[in-house]
């Protein structure tokens, strides 16, 4: 069963591979520190590729809730 999920695992990466360079973003993403194809395509996927969805980093920051208000940070 391990062999057979492991070896799905590998085909899918190897899909994701072959289609994300296609992507009009996939440059942008792939310029960013630490993250690759698989990752990368983890993050077009959360935050979407509509480049202006967002009207700012901090804008995109706070989506996921990482910011800190301002009335809390010291």
């Amino acid at each position: 069963m391990l062999v057979t999920l492991r070896e799905q695992i590998t085909a899918l990466k190897g899909q994701g591979e072959a289609h994300f360079d296609r992507h009009p973003d996939a440059e942008i993403v792939l310029s960013q520190p630490g993250l690759g194809v698989v990752l990368g395509a983890w993050v077009l996927a959360e935050f979407g590729d509509a480049r202006d969805r967002y009207a700012s980093a901090k804008a995109r920051k706070n989506y996921p809730g990482s910011s800190t208000p301002s009335c809390v940070r010291r």
